[in-house]
This record gives structure tokens, sequence and C-alpha cells, in this order.
């Protein structure tokens, strides 16, 4: 599925006003992979255990491994799409690979519905498909 190109100007602001934490300069600011992580948590609250992230994370391999909670997060909210981005460019984004960033983060706004292109069915049934105790129809 096509994700409409938003600009880092607009995902920086959405992010801070999502999340309540500053991102200046979006590559940077996800490269840890603490800001992507925190803002899956607030569109779906609990999809990772805080716990398990590295807010402290100064290195690549600690920056790779909060990747890999990225992707498992995803893969149990059964957002495949994102999980692969994830995992085919996980050393990119460790890197704050312009790209690779943009790439992810439009992901995620689109998936957030937050574009209108997706729209609020797509995400009621991406929130409905990851409650506990959903039913497959």
């Amino acid at each position: 599925m096509p994700v409409k190109a938003v600009s880092k100007r607009e995902l920086q602001t959405w992010v801070s006003d999502t999340t309540g934490e500053q991102c200046s300069n979006l590559n940077k600011d996800c490269a840890s992979g603490v800001l992507p992580i925190t803002l899956l948590n607030t569109l779906h609250p609990n999809a990772v255990d805080a716990r398990k992230m590295n807010r402290n994370a100064s290195t690549e391999d600690q920056f790779l491994q909060n990747y890999k909670i990225l992707e498992a997060a995803f893969r149990k909210l059964g957002i495949e799409q994102a999980a692969a981005l994830v995992n085919n460019s996980a050393e990119q984004l460790a890197k704050g690979q312009p790209q690779s960033t943009l790439e992810l983060m439009q992901n995620m706004y689109a998936m957030a519905g937050a574009d209108g292109a997706i729209g609020t069915r797509c995400v009621e049934a991406l929130l409905a498909a990851a409650a506990p105790g959903a039913s497959g129809g």
C-alpha cells in the first residue's frame, strides 16, 4: 500500500505532539529506536514492555536491540508490513539514515490514520486485531 509522502517537519511535529517527547531532528532522534517505540506504545498502549527498551542506548548494537523490540511489537500487533520494514532496514535506522527513517515514520503516520489516507476503519481494524481476545469473525 503506497504511503502518502509527509514532510520531515510535519512528522517531527506529529511525533512531538503524539508522544510528548521533543523531536527536533527526525534522523538523530529516531536512531536509538526509543522514539519509534514510544510512539508505538502511545498509539497502541502496552504494545511494548517499556522495561525491555533501552532508553539510555548509546551504541549501534544497543540501537539495533531496540529495533528488534520494535519489530517484535509490530509482529505482536499483526502489522507485518511495518515489521518487515524494520527487519529489512534496522541497520540503516540505527545509523540515522534519512531515507529509512523517513519511510518508517511515514508508515507509522499512515498506520495511525493521521493523514486520513487509511481512514478510521482501517485503524480500528488494526486495533481490534491486536486486542486481547480478538476473534477472527
